[in-house]
């Protein structure tokens, strides 16, 4: 059933907690809630943090099938359904940069973690979710100051976390029928909507080193078309993307 939600005060990460509850039968579209996680995690082994009842941090868990387990539509989607329930809840204008995060005036909002792996006979996703909400600019560690932000600092007021917990589980499974169902245009449109990224220069930290571009497109597959310096268009399904502000 979506929308079940588990709570917890304190957790390690509620990303691996929900694959705990997993392995131990939790339907598709429960939701493992946390007030505070001591080991939370970003892409490429970065530390999420956040201070202890002041964020919204969530873990979906997905039993989809093969081919939607590995696709990078789950974590744009994902990341659809944080920035669309922000607009409405909040009517800020938040928006989107490739892959994963959740941005409000080119800083950081949330981000979105998902980790795949094979359960039984079937697969299973866990789609995890840090949204930043009430923290003050005193709750980010100092490295962070002026790369995050949250929706009191962007608003100037507190946010009930229940009413956008509320508003993203209603979200969610239509955009998940949507990956299910090969709508990939649908997602794409969706995504484009909320896009910060398409048109911007941007830093592309690949395996084999940083190079830079102009990022061009979004396909099919949620990959990112990005024109490197000689203009030739590269495709990027992996790595990091960071915006330049030369634009």
């Amino acid at each position: 059933m979506w929308g079940k939600v588990v709570r917890y005060a304190e957790v390690t990460s509620t990303n691996d907690l929900a694959r705990d509850h997993a392995r131990r039968g939790a339907t598709e579209g429960t939701v493992v809630l946390a007030d505070w996680q001591a080991a939370g995690r970003g892409r490429l082994g970065r530390r999420w943090e956040a201070a202890a009842g002041q964020g919204l941090l969530a873990s979906l868990i997905l039993r989809p099938p093969a081919a939607a387990a590995h696709s990078a539509w789950l974590t744009l989607l994902a990341g659809v359904a944080v920035a669309e329930t922000v607009r409405e809840v909040t009517d800020l204008p938040a928006g989107l940069k490739w892959p994963n995060d959740v941005l409000l005036a080119d800083r950081k909002l949330a981000g979105i973690l998902t980790e795949s792996s094979r359960l039984g006979d079937g697969h299973l996703a866990i789609v995890g979710i840090g949204l930043n909400v009430n923290q003050t600019s005193d709750d980010f560690p100092p490295e962070l100051t002026t790369a995050a932000t949250s929706l009191r600092l962007g608003s100037g007021r507190e946010w009930d976390r229940r009413e956008l917990l509320d508003d993203l589980t209603r979200r969610l499974p239509s955009l998940y029928r949507l990956l299910l169902d090969h709508d990939s245009e649908a997602l794409r449109q969706r995504w484009l909507a909320l896009d910060q990224t398409i048109g911007r220069s941007v830093t592309v930290e690949a395996a084999d080193g940083p190079w830079q571009g102009r990022a061009a497109a979004i396909d099919d597959h949620g990959a990112l078309w990005v024109e490197d310096a000689a203009g030739e268009p590269r495709r990027v399904l992996a790595g990091d993307v960071a915006l330049r502000f030369d634009r």
